[in-house]
């Protein structure tokens, strides 16, 4: 079981971290009665020098993913899962 907003918030923060233009091309969320369909695709870059770039490019395609209840250590959350 992931915590979909925590990978996420993760690996946004880690690419500005690194100093890296983050740049969301597409962001899609459906709501299908078996769970949602989410896809994003994100492309980062970051100088290296006048001729070169580093270029990130990531693309999410989650499918059937659902908000879940769980309890951790006697604490009641919220999570996401996804078959």
């Amino acid at each position: 079981m992931q915590d979909f907003t925590e990978l996420y918030n993760f690996c946004y923060n880690w690419l500005k971290n690194e100093d890296y233009v983050l740049e969301e091309k597409e962001y899609v969320e459906k709501n299908p009665a078996v769970g949602k369909e989410i896809i994003i695709k994100w492309e980062a870059w970051k100088k290296i020098s006048d001729y070169f770039k580093n270029v990130i490019k990531m693309n999410w395609h989650i499918l059937g993913m659902n908000d879940v209840d769980i309890e951790v250590n006697g604490k009641k959350d919220k999570t996401n899962y996804s078959h």
